[in-house]
């Protein structure tokens, strides 16, 4: 079931700024599976490595010069599995 998740790590990222290149660049990072525009500033990553992939999400966002202002990395859950297949929440 975990394998049809694409990666093993959800990475949700918040931006001071939208920047739709910028998630564009995400896409082409090493690991990185899905990149989702999320409501306001954000994205989520699916991707095969969690922490080692912030340093290099930081200094595309830096380069940018656009602030990372929120990380929160999990690994895949029922919950994370049903958002990705269905764009949904549990709770909707």
């Amino acid at each position: 079931m975990k394998s049809s998740v694409p990666g093993g790590y959800l990475l949700r990222l918040r931006f001071g700024l939208s920047s739709p290149e910028l998630l564009q660049r995400f896409r082409g990072l090493a690991g990185v599976r899905e990149v989702r525009a999320t409501d306001g500033n954000g994205a989520d990553l699916y991707a095969d490595r969690g922490g080692s992939l912030v340093a290099e999400v930081a200094a595309l966002a830096s380069g940018a010069g656009i602030e990372l202002c929120d990380v929160h990395i999990s690994e895949p859950s029922l919950e994370n599995l049903f958002l990705h297949h269905t764009g949904r929440s549990l709770r909707e």
